[in-house]
């Protein structure tokens, strides 16, 4: 979906979910038009496509980050003045052999917010230079778990420890 542009992305009336190109961007499959126009007006298709089945895993992980933050963005605009609670939580956000620099823009997106509050739990595959990579320019708490953490082999040297 990287190479989508913006401006392509729609919001279906109907059930408030961005399509493109007529395509939601949510799991779902509908074979036949005659079914979804009798079960509900859930997309403007013909034919429905399965968003996740069709792109990479990282993909529509990116999807997902970017729904959760236009929702916010949305509703702490001041022309909307949403009932967002302005707090997102995200656990693990790079999964899916999720490219660094993918995450390196949702945190700089995170910290960048004004009035939101972010709790950002990940692992960085455990590389110190991922996770130095990922978080670089970016305003944020390291809360470090220590002995609280549940790790493999009671081995409790987190990320950016000192050895």
């Amino acid at each position: 979906m990287h190479s989508a542009s913006i401006t392509d992305i729609r919001f279906n009336v109907a059930n408030l979910l961005p399509e493109l190109d007529k395509i939601e961007l949510r799991e779902i499959y509908k074979k036949h038009f005659a079914e979804e126009k009798s079960a509900s007006v859930t997309s403007t298709s013909r034919s429905s496509s399965n968003i996740a089945r069709e792109s990479s895993a990282s993909d529509f992980v990116r999807l997902i980050w970017s729904y959760i933050l236009s929702l916010y963005e949305t509703s702490a605009n001041f022309t909307v003045k949403g009932n967002h609670p302005g707090f997102i939580l995200m656990d693990e956000p790079g999964q899916h052999s999720m490219a660094t620099k993918s995450q390196l823009a949702l945190l700089q997106k995170l910290s960048a917010q004004t009035n939101l509050q972010s709790i950002v739990a990940a692992s960085f595959d455990d590389s110190e230079a991922a996770y130095k990579e990922a978080t670089q320019n970016v305003r944020f708490n390291l809360i470090r778990l220590g002995e609280k953490a549940i790790v493999p082999n009671g081995d409790t040297l987190l990320l950016g420890e000192l050895v």
